[in-house]
């Protein structure tokens, strides 16, 4: 790849400039492959093994996410007893007094 500046080399702008824009498309062309690799990848029809795996990985990531969601739901179950407790106290002596 050319570095510098191109006149002290005898190089002219207009080859710096091919130069680049060659560069470039390559870049795009490359770019380009990979994202129709994908398309024709997900357009593409599955054999029933892919099919089974796809679900197989599906399915254990709704398992860890199950699994998270019980994490965070079981301090939640305990706050919420608590308070249920404290509101039962609560209505039991406001009907002892009336």
């Amino acid at each position: 790849m050319f570095r510098g500046d191109p006149r002290r080399h005898g190089v002219n702008e207009a080859q710096v400039d091919r130069r680049r824009y060659r560069l470039r498309r390559i870049a795009w062309e490359a770019m380009m492959v990979n994202s129709y690799y994908g398309i024709y990848q997900a357009e593409r029809g599955k054999t029933a093994a892919e099919i089974r795996v796809a679900d197989a990985q599906l399915g254990g990531l709704a398992a860890g996410f199950g699994r998270l969601g019980s994490a965070f739901a079981a301090p939640v179950r305990a706050v919420r007893r608590s308070l249920r407790g404290q509101r039962r106290a609560t209505c039991q002596a406001a009907s002892d007094a009336g």
